[in-house]
């Protein structure tokens, strides 16, 4: 009840806040719609597939700049310089660039914390409780060190880096060709393609239940394949030796914790190089301004 009441009330401030902020209202209402359901797209590939869940950011905008026009709350022409489709961009950028897409607290990793604390019985009173205290913690932490780091380490010059606040749609658009995206009516036709192959891969499912093509595990298959198949093969045959050596019991009880502890703890080195240029290059010209 406590979930369903917070969904509610995010669904009602959500489209005020963005509105609010200077996205037109029929806007926030269509970002709120598509936003809802790459969130279910992204719990439900993270679940059964794997960490990288389909984008947001960018693939909303091929729908969100031609439903602006259409809808008359910005004109056609580009470069754009409407203050309502800019906000409009930049909200769908803050809720599904990278970081909101592949940090602990998206809907994707969401899941899988939720899982953990049910197989290991955690309470999800006190499992929700450490969520959110970490998230307000680290929000504060990581808005004070990405802007010390950003200015003082000189990575706030580098293009690449502010395109994501400054993106390149409002500079290009999505309706013409030397844009890197797709014509509005591609774009249509691709999903309506999308949407007709989902429900036909559910539909033969039901019918034949070993049919092989998950529409969930599609989704990233197309486009990762590359990153996929090798760890994927890997991940099998040393799974289904384990299983055999060991059995499925001890194979979960003993295996899964200690590759989950791995993984999980693989990730402390991300912060060697971060926490190296702090000390070494951000702080002390912090302390020399």
């Amino acid at each position: 009840k406590t979930m369903a009441a917070g969904l509610v009330v995010m669904l009602i401030f959500l489209p005020i806040f963005w509105t609010a902020s200077g996205v037109p209202f029929i806007i926030s209402i269509l970002i709120l719609i598509t936003y809802f359901l790459w969130l279910v797209a992204d719990a439900r590939v993270m679940s059964e597939v794997w960490w990288h869940d389909p984008t947001y950011w960018f693939y909303v905008f091929y729908w969100i700049y031609p439903a602006g026009v259409g809808l008359g709350q910005w004109p056609a022409t580009l470069p754009t310089t409407s203050t309502g489709r800019l906000v409009a961009e930049q909200t769908v950028s803050a809720i599904g660039n990278w970081i909101p897409r592949h940090s602990p607290m998206g809907a994707g990793f969401t899941t899988q914390y939720y899982y953990v604390a049910r197989k290991t019985k955690t309470s999800i009173k006190d499992a929700v409780t450490m969520y959110m205290t970490t998230a307000i913690l680290g929000s504060f932490v990581a808005i004070v060190f990405a802007v010390w780091f950003y200015n003082f380490y000189g990575m706030s010059k580098n293009p690449g880096y502010n395109s994501y606040f400054t993106s390149y749609t409002c500079q290009k658009g999505v309706l013409t060709g030397e844009a890197l995206t797709l014509p509005a009516d591609q774009v249509a036709i691709w999903s309506i393609i999308g949407f007709i192959l989902a429900f036909a891969l559910y539909w033969i499912r039901t019918i034949f239940p070993g049919f092989i093509i998950n529409p969930v595990a599609l989704i990233p298959s197309l486009w990762l394949m590359e990153f996929m198949w090798l760890a994927g093969i890997i991940a099998l045959i040393v799974k289904y030796v384990l299983v055999k050596a060991m059995g499925p019991a001890k194979f979960e009880s003993v295996v899964i914790p200690i590759a989950a502890g791995l993984a999980l703890g693989s990730g402390l080195f991300v912060w060697v190089g971060p926490l190296y240029k702090l000390f070494t290059v951000v702080i002390p010209r912090l302390a020399a301004v």
